[in-house]
């Protein structure tokens, strides 16, 4: 009975594996070694992080120079990706509070804890401000985005709120706003150094769950399938899309274009300047989509719920690959992707082709990050084994 395949699963050539005996001592390495060569891949690095024994990884997050890795206790491990050596490690949050994904912002990373906007400086190793915004309530919706003039987020009554800092160095900011207090400033409209500047919903008040900034506009998705753009500065909108369905997905705006995920199945790419369909038709995904497209050189990845990743080409709006089982995408090449799929395989697949080149066992991972712009993979285990793997 064969336990445990050691090879690379190769469609062209050699493709039968060997076997691991039963009593062969578990290999320290997350990924094996052997596999590695024989993919012509190359292993970093490898590094444990030193989790406490009720402690388990709850996001990896691959943004410039770092790798970020969140705990289930919000502990933020922050590693320099090009040596594979911590950089610093911080508590972002008490245990138990939800953390929003971040987003990255002229080299910080900004979270949002609650109605707290939390700021990582990954230079200083340090936070670098910490800003409550009592008016957005505590928002579930997880809405944050920036531009070089503003702050806009999501809030409990469904509205999105913008707010303009008084300088941008945040003592002098938290310096002006208890003077302005002092002078008796309106409280709900000032907060920590910043003031709020307008507020802006959707023609049906549905609640905004999604954002995205640009220096010229901002652009927000809706639990009720809308997709909405409007002026920076103003809630003025310039345009405005329906899906056929719930949204839940965050929207991802590439290239002049904007990518929206819904419930009805469908994907949808718009041309941001006028929100017209950038494809003849959506593209039909079979399941919900829950989840963010990624973004490649000539592919979008999508992950749906039970169909699993589409490699979908960009400028057709076609399915070029389908992983049923996939999970998600690490990382592309010029013309391959990395895709990791249940129960813990990485396959490799020719985007040319639209066909699966061969399988890696990735057995021990569960967890990874994805990095679009580099041949870089990172993957850990639940115990907190993190590695760098270089692919070709």
């Amino acid at each position: 009975m064969m336990t445990n395949v050691f090879c690379v699963f190769v469609l062209l050539g050699c493709s039968f594996g060997q076997v691991v005996p039963e009593n062969k001592p578990q290999s320290s390495e997350l990924i094996s070694p052997a596999l590695i060569s024989r993919a012509g891949w190359t292993m970093s690095w490898q590094l444990n992080l030193p989790l406490k024994s009720q402690d388990t990884i709850d996001r990896m997050i691959a943004f410039d120079e770092y790798l970020y890795v969140l705990t289930n206790s919000n502990i933020l491990f922050c590693i320099d990706r090009s040596a594979g050596k911590m950089r610093f490690v911080t508590p972002l949050a008490r245990p138990g509070l939800p953390i929003c994904d971040p987003i990255m912002y002229e080299k910080n990373l900004l979270f949002m804890v609650g109605n707290e906007l939390v700021i990582v400086d990954p230079w200083a190793g340090a936070i670098v401000e910490r800003s409550r915004f009592e008016q957005i309530g505590n928002t579930y919706e997880c809405g944050l985005a920036m531009n070089k003039d503003y702050v806009y987020f999501t809030s409990s009554d469904g509205r999105l709120y913008a707010y303009a800092p008084y300088v941008y160095t945040p003592i002098v900011s938290a310096r002006n706003a208890e003077k302005d207090s002092e002078q008796g400033t309106e409280e709900e409209s000032v907060t920590a150094g910043y003031w709020r500047v307008f507020s802006a919903t959707a023609d049906n008040n549905s609640p905004i769950i999604s954002l995205a900034a640009l220096d010229d506009r901002v652009l927000f998705a809706t639990h009720a399938g809308n997709v909405v753009a409007i002026a920076p500065d103003k809630p003025e909108k310039y345009w405005q899309f329906d899906t056929t369905g719930t949204i839940e997905a965050d929207l991802v705006v590439s290239d002049g274009m904007v990518y929206v995920g819904s419930h009805d199945t469908k994907l949808y790419k718009l041309n941001i300047e006028n929100g017209r369909l950038a494809w003849s038709s959506p593209f039909h995904a079979g399941d919900r989509i829950r989840k963010p497209v990624v973004v490649g050189q000539k592919l979008v990845y999508l992950t749906a719920d039970r169909t699993g990743v589409y490699g979908i080409d960009k400028e057709t709006g076609q399915a070029v690959w389908q992983i049923p089982e996939g999970v998600g995408v690490l990382t592309e090449t010029a013309d391959r992707s990395f895709v990791f799929s249940r129960p813990g395989l990485l396959n490799v697949m020719d985007n040319a082709a639209g066909k699966k080149l061969y399988s890696v066992n990735f057995s021990k991972v569960r967890y990874f990050a994805t990095i679009m712009h580099e041949p870089r993979m990172y993957v850990a285990d639940e115990k907190g084994r993190l590695a760098e793997i270089t692919v070709k």
